[in-house]
């Protein structure tokens, strides 16, 4: 009796955690994302995402171009989804097939993405990575255009030029709150302070401009509000 209760937990967990592979349409490929989409078949709807590779966002030039081809090959097409697992969001990820097509090795092949080898994709890395090697040697897309890989290190002038950036932001912030000869210090509930130039306010809220960013404050947590001198509270820092 307790093993077939065991037995029958276990298919019901399976039946919640894992989709089973076959045939799926593809509902709004395309438009949010490059490799995020909303799959379905007959039984359910899933939140899907093409494995083993990554593009950049949608918000880029090449984002926006990956996305229309990804619209264009899976637009009322019947996908072969092999699926690898479930990521923390919800979200399942796998492989996509058209016709006997790997779309995914095919958009890295074109230079709209890279080969992104993580546990699961074992099985088709080799092909993958061959593929990004194909599109590097011919400076296709995103290898042309050198877009980095989010996981690469970056060299030491990229780090001593963001430096020099983030140093110029903190100056102009600086300089903009000497411009004030009067700050605001402001104690909450917990006990935590914040010090800055009050931008505006309204009737349940406070915006106060700090040092590096514009706080909302309710007012209702607000204990104690004091007025600092704009240097003494820069010297300190």
């Amino acid at each position: 009796m307790k093993r077939c209760v065991v037995f029958l937990l276990i298919m019901f967990i399976q039946t919640i955690l894992f989709a089973k592979e076959g045939k799926y349409y593809s509902i709004d490929a395309g438009i949010n994302s490059p490799y995020d989409f909303t799959v379905k078949n007959d039984d359910y709807t899933r939140k899907f995402r093409m494995a083993c590779l990554w593009a950049p966002n949608i918000h880029s030039t090449v984002g926006k171009e990956t996305a229309i081809l990804l619209k264009k090959l899976v637009r009322h097409a019947q996908l072969d989804i092999k699926f690898l697992g479930k990521n923390k969001q919800g979200r399942y990820y796998g492989i996509v097939k058209v016709n006997g097509r790997d779309i995914n090795k095919y958009l890295i092949a074109q230079g709209f993405a890279y080969a992104y080898i993580i546990s699961g994709c074992e099985d088709v890395g080799r092909d993958y990575l061959a593929a990004e090697k194909q599109a590097r040697n011919e400076d296709t897309l995103i290898w042309n255009l050198k877009i980095r890989k989010p996981w690469m290190k970056k060299s030491p002038e990229e780090v001593t030029k963001e430096k020099e950036e983030v140093t110029r932001i903190i100056r102009k912030r600086i300089n903009f709150l000497l411009k004030k000869k009067k700050l605001t210090k402001i104690i909450n509930k917990e006990g935590y302070s914040y010090t800055g130039y009050v931008k505006s306010q309204t009737s349940t809220h406070i915006y106060l401009m700090s040092r590096f960013y514009t706080l909302k404050i309710p007012k209702n947590d607000i204990v104690k509000r004091i007025e600092v001198s704009a240097k003494v509270y820069l010297r300190k820092k």
